[in-house]
């Protein structure tokens, strides 16, 4: 949960990732419940896989605890 207060957060830490070393998989693959134990949780303060030809897969949870509609920026150094 992200503190009304701030104004931005690194979710690293708090996602998870997969290496797609084939780069062949889908968001309905990577979405299904069976998939759940190939996820990695991260721990770094950030996710990377310097140079690499793989697709890398992230998920995170971000819950609005706000009483109206907030918009969000996802932003990436080296995508």
């Amino acid at each position: 949960n992200l503190p009304i207060q701030d104004k931005e957060i690194s979710v690293a830490l708090r996602a998870q990732h997969y290496e797609d070393k084939e780069g062949k998989l889908t968001i309905t693959e990577v979405s299904k419940k069976s998939f759940e134990t190939n996820w990695k949780q991260s721990q770094k303060s950030t996710i990377g896989y310097a140079y690499t030809n793989s697709s890398i897969w992230v998920r995170f949870q971000i819950k609005n605890l706000k009483p109206s509609q907030t918009d969000w920026i996802l932003v990436s150094s080296y995508a």
